[in-house]
């Protein structure tokens, strides 16, 4: 029993002995990181406190080129952060002149590469810098990784490739996109309005191509681009387009419509307000405001009866926008209508605007 007692005692000594012995070791290494990445970091705001001003005095012109590549030579995965920090900071129009300093910076082919490696995040470092070296090899390499299985990278290249300034970049991005279900199409008409109006005819190309060579989303980003551009060439495509078979063609066409602001529109988009679909409805009464188009108050005016909320709102907010002609509507309607929800949104929408003086005494 005694020799028992001895040899679990021991086997217990033992087993404390490797468990501290293992927590020396653990504290040596975690110890050992915190150093690193406190020396790291001591390193960064030193890199930075140099060679900041060095750039801000070469943008100002009183510091050579030459001598900024120099001092940012010693380490240039940090230039590399340092120059896109102080990129976004300026104004679009100065943003080119540090696109010398990028491009002397050793590592592109690095970068390249990393577009193949196995983790996510690299990927996306990666594609993002890329978006600061303008050149053949890194746009060809950005076109390949709209390919990537991961889907927050494709969006980076394709972000990247619009910095690039090449139009030629917008369709092979768009279509890179057009098979995958879960696709934030939004995300990539704000892609596209990165190259700016130089996109325009390509947008336009694309609106007016034969039926069926786009998807209805590729077609759609076309649509909303244009209406943020409010580009007048695009109006007559979109009336066009106003009977298109697909809601959301029809939808964005009248919504880009109402952004333009081509009285050429108003019938048109009028006619919509009857649309089967009642987000058609909506956006077609919305840019009968935007249109300011007095002629339509009767179609505003009907569509307070509308059976969805959304339009009633919509056609009372309309009228609203049409200053005293459409508020005085409102007043006739809010005092008179027998349909309660007719006059509920008129009395909702007057509150909204504080229009105290008109009366509220429905019959």
């Amino acid at each position: 029993m005694e020799i028992l007692d001895y040899n679990l005692s021991s086997l217990a000594l033992n087993i404390g002995l490797a468990v501290f012995g293992m927590s020396i070791v653990l504290l040596v290494i975690t110890t050992a990181v915190h150093w690193h990445k406190d020396r790291r970091k001591t390193q960064i705001m030193t890199f930075d406190r140099i060679n900041e001003p060095l750039v801000m005095s070469y943008l100002d012109g009183k510091t050579p080129q030459i001598q900024v590549i120099k001092s940012m030579e010693n380490d240039p995965l940090e230039a590399m952060q340092l120059l896109m920090d102080i990129h976004k900071k300026l104004p679009p129009t100065e943003q080119s002149r540090l696109l010398h300093l990028f491009a002397a910076l050793p590592h592109i082919d690095k970068e390249i590469s990393a577009l193949d490696s196995p983790f996510t995040k690299r990927r996306l470092e990666a594609a993002e810098r890329l978006g600061y070296l303008r050149n053949e090899a890194s746009a060809e390499a950005l076109l390949n990784a709209l390919e990537d299985g991961v889907l927050a990278v494709r969006y980076c290249a394709a972000r990247s490739l619009a910095a690039h300034g090449n139009t030629n970049f917008i369709e092979p991005t768009l279509l890179a996109f057009e098979t995958e279900p879960d696709i934030e199409w939004l995300r990539l008409v704000e892609i596209v309005l990165d190259y700016g109006t130089p996109a325009i005819p390509k947008l336009l190309a694309i609106m007016e191509s034969p039926s069926g060579k786009y998807s209805n989303n590729i077609l759609n980003v076309a649509i909303r681009a244009l209406g943020t551009f409010k580009e007048p060439r695009a109006v007559k495509p979109l009336i066009r387009l106003l009977d298109h078979s697909e809601f959301s063609i029809r939808l964005n066409a009248a919504r880009a419509l109402g952004n333009i602001g081509d009285p050429s529109a108003i019938s048109p988009v009028a006619e919509l307000s009857h649309d089967p679909d009642w987000s058609v409805r909506n956006k077609a009464i919305q840019a009968i405001g935007k249109l300011h188009a007095e002629s339509q108050i009767p179609v505003l005016i009907e569509a307070l009866a509308d059976p969805s909320w959304q339009v009633r709102y919509s056609a009372a907010q309309s009228l609203y926008s049409l200053g005293q002609p459409g508020i005085e509507q409102l007043n006739e309607i809010m005092n008179h209508t027998q349909d309660l929800s007719a006059h509920d949104m008129c009395c909702q929408v007057v509150g909204e605007h504080d229009l105290h003086d008109i009366k509220n005494n429905p019959s």
